[in-house]
């Protein structure tokens, strides 16, 4: 017999095993590169020995409660008295003061089982409780076996939860050649367990080592469905598996074009998702193993459609083509450049902004993807990106279904002004909104000299700039200020000029939509009025109407 660690008389970290001092090491470790793991209960550490220099692994040497997510060494411990490790390196330990299975993987501790009260409850681990936790062990699975010696139990943390595997709870001795959990125990300090399953407990109190030998039962497994079609586009598949808790299975033999969402393997009742990816040829079949049952799965051909088609690009507020400015909102009229039933616009979480595909629709200016609003068979809208501003004659083509429409080609101007309208036409009664915020018409028309709120497109670059598919926001104190033209605005109302007080993205709505209050002249006329806005020189369409009282 030779000594490996302790019989200094300090702590002795980073130097010699031998010099070091140990308090009380009450469990011990040992992992597949031959490194020693010891519970040094006395010092609140978990201490570990390689090529034979000694470290603290975890544990600050302040007997308590503290650090879980963080460093396992800057963590308290409270008397640990036994470590195990699973086949992957991640240590276990029984933290017997905080009644808490502890672990620790990559360096940081977390609590495995146990919400820090004595007690004898079978829970999810993070709510069961424990009462004088002293054993640790693994088995080749990676669940884990706890001897309790305060409820005279052996409990089993298997997929996050806490059961009993041996002991009734009652301190004695009884029970052998029968049912584990009726046995009674006293005072159970350790438990191991061989590549069998078999497991041993040091049944302390009883003087004596008692075996549990697991009753194995055949597996038998039941897997539906066993034939699968799918269809051309792609999609997911399930497939049920039953059998007992304790039966393994594993999916094997996919091909290149299907894969598994989700466990490729498991024990016990399960619900496997195949995800079979668009078919972009003839048709396929192809056989899957599932607990060991061959699962067939055949795909459609590819559909032979034909190609997206673009046949006018416009303004999507004025339906007027023609140029088009950075951030103006357009529409795309064509044929199969859409999904049949139509997509709305959607926010990409991961940037806070509008997305760049709905309804598997994606707009390119010279590559650029575009912010979308809108995708159906026939028609499109979306937002020209600020970044062509620079490019004289960009390109717009619609990739749909694995599928690239023609090249639109476009030319590009500062601004390009459409007024929106309430018929979503280009013309008639605009998308107005009067001074007390209701719709105006002719049956609610404006007073002179209110003010009213209308809405444009083609505003062209802003001051501050304007950032592609960005929801606009206001900045506070009142006045509210957004991003604004840098070019002269010029608004008419009959064909005579009109005051605006307020011209700016409109909050809430995608970068590349203005807002404009204007104040109706004290000397318009009633009726039915034309409305005109020039940014820059250019002018909106025709055809647009404000009510005046």
């Amino acid at each position: 017999i030779t000594t490996v660690a302790g019989g200094g008389s300090s702590l002795g970290d980073n130097g010699p095993a031998t010099s070091a001092q140990l308090s009380h090491p009450g469990g011990i470790a040992v992992d597949s590169a031959g490194n020693l793991y010891i519970a040094d209960q006395g010092n609140g550490r978990i201490r570990e020995v390689s090529n034979g220099v000694i470290t603290t692994l975890a544990g600050n040497g302040t007997q308590g409660f503290s650090g879980d997510n963080g460093p396992a060494a800057s963590a308290q411990l409270s008397y640990p008295s036994d470590v195990a490790l699973d086949s992957v390196g991640n240590l276990y330990i029984v933290d017997t003061g905080n009644v808490r299975v502890r672990k620790v993987s990559n360096g940081v501790i977390t609590t495995f089982a146990g919400d820090g009260t004595a007690g004898s409850i079978n829970n999810p681990a993070a709510s069961a409780r424990f009462a004088m936790p002293v054993g640790i062990a693994v088995d080749l699975a990676g669940n884990l076996y706890i001897a309790e010696s305060g409820n005279r139990l052996i409990r089993e943390i298997s997929n996050g939860v806490v059961t009993t595997v041996a002991g009734n709870g009652v301190d004695g001795y009884s029970g052998d050649d029968g049912p584990a959990t009726s046995a009674a125990l006293s005072g159970p300090t350790g438990v191991a367990i061989d590549r069998t399953g078999r497991i041993y407990i040091a049944d302390s109190e009883n003087s004596r080592i008692r075996l549990l030998t697991p009753v194995v039962s055949p597996c038998t497994y039941s897997v539906s469905a066993t034939t699968l079609q799918a269809p051309a586009s792609g999609g997911n598949l399930t497939v049920s598996v039953q059998t007992a808790a304790s039966c393994a299975w594993t999916v094997t033999g996919p091909p290149s074009w299907i894969t598994v969402s989700g466990a490729s393997s498991g024990a016990g009742p399960a619900t496997v998702t195949l995800v079979a990816v668009p078919n972009t040829g003839a048709a396929r079949s192809a056989m899957v193993s599932i607990a060991g049952v061959s699962v067939t799965i055949n795909q459609a051909a590819a559909a032979t459609a034909t190609a997206p088609a673009i046949k006018a690009v416009v303004n999507a507020a004025s339906y007027v083509g023609g140029s088009v400015s950075p951030g103006e909102i357009i529409t795309i009229f064509g044929t199969g450049i859409g999904p049949a039933t139509g997509a709305g616009a959607t926010m990409d979480p991961s940037t806070g902004k509008l997305a760049t595909t709905i309804g598997g629709v994606q707009v390119l200016f010279n590559g650029i993807p575009a912010p979308m609003i809108y995708a159906s068979t026939t028609q499109v809208s979306a937002v020209v990106p600020y970044e062509i501003a620079p490019v004289p004659n960009p390109s717009v083509w619609i990739q749909y279904a694995l599928q690239t429409s023609n090249v639109w080609p476009l030319t590009t101007a500062a601004t390009v002004p459409g007024l929106f309208t309430q018929n979503a036409s280009g013309s008639g009664a605009g998308a107005i909104l009067n001074q007390d915020n209701s719709l105006n018409g002719p049956g609610n028309a404006a007073a002179k000299d209110s003010i009213v709120q209308m809405f444009l497109t083609g505003e062209g670059q802003t001051n501050p700039p304007s950032v592609t598919g960005a929801i606009t926001t206001a900045s506070l104190p009142a006045p509210q200020v957004t991003p604004a033209p840098p070019l002269a605005i010029q608004v008419r109302i009959n064909g005579q000029p009109a005051l605006y007080v307020y011209a700016g993205e409109a909050p809430g709505q995608v970068a590349g939509v203005m807002q404009l209050n204007v104040q109706i002249p004290a000397n318009a006329p009633s009726g039915n009025l034309s409305i005109t806005v020039s940014i820059g020189g250019n002018v909106s369409q025709n055809g647009v109407t404000v009510s005046v009282q």
